[in-house]
């Protein structure tokens, strides 16, 4: 576009013999235009960004291109304009779209990196810094690798974490979601997934951490109360037979001892269940302090203990631990001030003599029990 507009270009119409050129420009980029004229005459070329003025007022961005030419001697210069409204909308929609996005990131409850192709950082939030601790040195560093080799020594098990990166980064595409346990014992929850523009490439990447520690807490405590029983803390019945039926699975010989107490009834009567209850704990405490460390103990309910010995197939030495366990029942608990007595009946099954299945070995020991209650302690 000429300086002097056409008939149908709204610029204002000016005679350039009459008017500087610099007067089709709209006033404040007027010194960029005198520059730009200056420029042109001194080094032959000139391009520069400024804003043109229409016939309606309306100030519209160009880019402004000239050259310098001679004519009898005498120097002069050809410029043209381009409209570049357009491209300055685009622009300034991206600037905002941009502006929002960062403004979304760095408010996010999660701390987020957002890299390119070539996985350099683009943007990362407060919270990302803070929840690896990055010192700012390196927090504000653009070497993603040192940034990297940072945060995997932070982990807890940094080649893990370190090839899951490097796998990701090899699969521009690639999804994953997965947890991540840091040094400190905090556990963070990692999502990564690819940056897809509207023409379906990948762009970069972006990821995200947030920190469960909290309800990973929450979800063992849970688990916990799943499996155990509140008040002694022991297994319970659900962990017991699962525990029994790996055992089974694994195709050694074991022991399963059933307990049952003796006595337990008239304490609850006659001291009140908060005795009863200290009771049954400190029976739980007796049976832990008989067993060894890969055994388990478990309250099935009431006043019925199981004991499961997985390293122990022979009678003998499931009778002696049987034999023991009847003994330490016997002796007097001194609770608050309060002595209780009571007794204990042991049955004894064993895998596989008295059966293959969770429902045979429990029976048969629960049999036992019930026998050695009415008669006392048999050879098993």
């Amino acid at each position: 576009m000429e300086p002097d507009g056409g008939a149908d270009d709204g610029l204002l119409r000016r005679r350039s013999g009459d008017h500087a050129p610099q007067e089709f420009i709209a006033p404040p980029d007027r010194g960029l235009a005198a520059d730009a004229i200056a420029e042109v005459f001194r080094s032959g070329t000139t391009r520069g960004e400024m804003r043109y003025v229409f016939k309606d007022g309306a100030h519209v961005p160009h880019v402004f291109n000239a050259l310098r030419f001679d004519y009898d001697g005498r120097p002069g210069f050809v410029g043209v304009g381009i409209d570049i409204s357009e491209r300055e909308r685009v622009e300034e929609e991206l600037r905002k779209e941009r502006a929002l996005f960062e403004a979304m990131v760095q408010n996010a409850p999660d701390g987020i990196l957002v890299v390119d192709r070539d996985n350099r950082r683009i943007i990362r939030n407060q919270r990302f810094k803070d929840l690896w601790k990055i010192p700012p040195g390196i927090a504000d560093s653009a070497d993603t690798e040192r940034l990297l080799d940072f945060i995997s020594s932070r982990t807890k098990e940094p080649d893990t974490f370190d090839r899951a990166v490097r796998w990701l980064i090899e699969h521009p595409t690639a999804t994953s979601s997965d947890e991540v346990e840091l040094v400190d014992g905090t556990i963070l929850h990692r999502l990564s997934g690819p940056v897809i523009g509207d023409d379906g490439r990948s762009y970069g990447r972006i990821w995200s951490f947030r920190d469960i520690t909290g309800y990973r807490d929450v979800e063992l405590r849970l688990r916990h109360l799943a499996t155990h029983d509140p008040l002694t803390g022991l297994p319970n019945r659900s962990l017991a037979e699962q525990r029994v039926e790996h055992a089974i699975s694994l195709g050694r010989a074991f022991a399963v001892l059933f307990i049952d107490l003796d006595g337990f009834k008239s304490i609850n009567d006659g001291f009140g269940h908060a005795v009863g209850d200290a009771a049954l704990q400190a029976v739980g405490d007796r049976l832990l302090g008989l067993v060894g460390r890969g055994d388990t103990v478990a309250r099935l309910g009431g006043d019925e203990f199981l004991v499961l010995l997985p390293e122990t197939g022979e009678p003998g030495p499931a009778q002696e631990l049987a034999r023991r366990i009847g003994t330490s029942l016997a002796a007097p608990l001194a609770i608050g001030g309060t002595e209780v007595e009571m007794a204990g009946s042991v049955g004894i099954s064993l895998f596989p003599r008295d059966g293959t299945t969770l429902d045979t070995l429990l029976r048969h020991a629960d049999a036992e029990m019930y026998r050695a209650k009415r008669h006392g302690p048999q050879p098993s």
